[in-house]
């Protein structure tokens, strides 16, 4: 199972989303938590607690993602990593908030192809930019 401790901004009078993800090994993969399905929600709150944050709400599992809405006030987040601040192949590998666009029009169109620009980055084994951010909106509408 991967925990996606994910913010989302949209920008004023627009159809972009900003959206970060918190990430491990510089921003590329997924945070893989040893849980199963039954235990994925508790596993989610307890990460998200230890490293002080604070989640809108509980937990969202699809399939073996467990999506963590977080509070963009919550107090430590200056704290952490940017994906900008480490340069690839940091050592040790640090856990880093990475920034994603999404075009998310009133048809949810992607008339430009912008949102597809994030299938060629890969985050886990099944699991590319694109496909993590979808699911994520998804539980948001």
């Amino acid at each position: 199972m991967y925990i996606v401790p994910i913010l989302s901004y949209s920008r004023d009078s627009t159809d972009l989303k900003h959206i970060w993800v918190f990430l491990e090994r510089n921003g590329t993969h997924l945070i893989q938590l040893e849980t199963t399905p039954e235990t994925a929600v508790k596993a989610a709150t307890e990460f998200v607690e230890a490293n002080e944050m604070t989640a809108l709400g509980a937990p969202t599992v699809i399939g073996d993602l467990v999506f963590v809405g977080i509070d963009p006030k919550s107090k430590d987040l200056g704290s952490f990593y940017t994906w900008r601040e480490v340069t690839p192949g940091t050592i040790p590998s640090k856990e880093v908030w990475r920034p994603f666009l999404w075009l998310d029009t009133k048809e949810h169109t992607d008339p430009f192809g912008v949102n597809r620009l994030l299938d060629s980055i890969s985050l886990a084994e099944q699991h590319n930019a694109f496909s993590v951010v979808q699911s994520y909106l998804k539980t948001c509408d």
